[in-house]
């Protein structure tokens, strides 16, 4: 799998992001790579993410990562997934904004660290189904690109009519997402309970 977002070229920020899923070691056992790379071409620093009055993010240079990632299916219901890998980044600085509980700007120059997550899914019924992951460091859904943190995402996932006469409805699916994410060394957190809807659609 590759991803482009051209969206981000256009705007001046080589992006790219592949996937690689590695020969199967085991008849329930699938493991893949992910390496994903993105360049900020300039010389001056680039406001990333913004945390209102608590901090913000600068970043310019390169930013990327490697990941392992493996999913075992124990039975029919349940799945447990594991990721391990690195995040670099040349240049990243946290501004405190007023109401922030650190003082001073915090700066990692070309830097390493640990990304890892453990992850469960399971099935109660083909309509509903449960999910929670751990993790450290890195990863693609709560504030991405920024590996200063370590929380817990959830997910209730909902098929409101599996027995749709319609493809519109009977491929309706609505997740109920919470986090909860800690910046240890900026003595911040936040999250929300899984109540927070998601409509999509699978085809």
């Amino acid at each position: 799998t590759v991803i482009y977002d051209w969206l981000l070229v256009l705007g001046g920020i080589p992006y790219g992001f592949v996937r690689y899923e590695l020969p199967q070691p085991a008849k329930r056992l699938k493991i893949a790579a992910e390496a994903f790379a993105m360049t900020l071409n300039r010389s001056d620093e680039v406001k990333t993410l913004g945390m209102g009055d608590y901090f913000e993010v600068y970043q310019k240079g390169w930013s990327a990562w490697l990941h392992l990632n493996s999913t075992y299916e124990v039975n029919e219901k349940l799945k447990v997934h594991a990721s391990l890998g690195s995040t670099y980044d040349s240049y990243q600085k946290y501004r405190p904004g007023t109401k922030a509980a650190f003082a001073g700007e915090r700066l990692y120059e070309n830097y390493y660290t640990l990304d890892c997550a453990v992850g469960l899914d399971y099935t109660v019924k083909d309509t509903l189904s449960l999910s929670a992951n751990c993790f450290y460091g890195n990863e693609l859904i709560i504030y991405d690109q920024n590996p200063q943190k370590r929380g817990l995402q959830m997910g209730i996932k909902l098929v409101p009519f599996p027995r749709g006469k319609c493809g519109f409805l009977r491929n309706m699916r609505i997740e109920l997402y919470g986090y909860y994410v800690v910046f240890p060394e900026l003595e911040y957190a936040e999250g929300i309970p899984p109540l927070f809807p998601l409509v999509m659609w699978q085809w």
